[in-house]
């Protein structure tokens, strides 16, 4: 075959794959996102990222016959979360990998937390059926059911951030109320 022949079809293949895995698939309900006091757009989420914010938003719509407002999405939050996994992600792929840094201390490094935080990780699903995994029972990890906080009421705001498609590693954290720096 010709080179220009095989890198045709290459592309043509990723265009095909990319349109797959994002939220252009018809099958696909896109819903509103609102964002947090100081965050301008969600040009800092890739496509896979912002879906896991319209799932969780759409699950607090649905939690138990009781509509949840939607969380706001932060951009501290989000880097926060992205370190998260990229941490978890390291720790993973290393024997002897440094302590994890604590929560509270991450996410006030990108802003400032007025209340309690908490985060979700979930390890090796893709960011399309994060969510959906987090929701089930199979998900047990060391014998006891994860805490979902995305449909803690108390909960108002929330961040995305996940690592590559190999072996993803998407982290959620959440505050109850967070002030973008």
């Amino acid at each position: 075959m010709n080179y220009r022949y095989c890198c045709a079809v290459f592309l043509l293949g990723m265009f095909f794959a990319a349109g797959c895995s994002s939220m252009n698939r018809p099958d696909y309900e896109q819903v509103y996102v609102p964002l947090n006091t100081g965050v301008k757009d969600p040009s800092f989420l890739s496509s896979g990222e912002m879906e896991i914010v319209q799932d969780i938003i759409k699950a607090r719509s649905k939690a138990g016959g009781v509509s949840l407002t939607p969380l706001k999405l932060s951009r501290g939050l989000s880097f926060a979360a992205k370190e998260s996994a990229t941490e978890s992600a390291d720790a993973g792929s290393k024997k002897k990998a440094p302590a994890p840094q604590p929560l509270m201390d991450r996410v006030q490094r990108f802003g400032k937390v007025k209340g309690s935080v908490a985060e979700l990780v979930s390890h090796g699903y893709s960011q399309r059926i994060a969510v959906d995994q987090l929701m089930k029972q199979d998900t047990i990890q060391q014998g006891e059911k994860p805490e979902l906080y995305f449909l803690d009421p108390k909960y108002t705001v929330a961040g995305v951030g996940c690592t590559g498609d190999f072996y993803p590693i998407c982290a959620i954290t959440f505050a109850t109320d967070f002030e973008e720096p």
